[in-house]
């Protein structure tokens, strides 16, 4: 950013002015596109290689239904 700081997170929304980020923490972030001086995407994935064999089908199928109930609440 042109205040020299960096973000890092996942692009949840994006317009020709701003830049919607969950960052890692959780927090959601408006960042003006004007204010983006470099933006890079990464080179691999956030989530451990373990991370499909971590968890089982019935995990998998839970952790669905609570996103899905997230999204839903907003």
């Amino acid at each position: 950013l042109h205040d020299g700081s960096m973000l890092y997170g996942m692009v949840q929304e994006e317009t020709a002015q701003r830049l919607t980020i969950f960052l890692a923490t959780g927090q959601k972030l408006v960042v003006e596109t004007k204010e983006i001086l470099k933006r890079e995407d990464a080179k691999t994935s956030g989530m451990p290689s373990s991370f499909r064999q971590t968890l089982s089908v019935q995990d998998v199928a839970d952790l669905s239904a609570w996103l899905i109930t997230r999204s839903q609440k907003k």
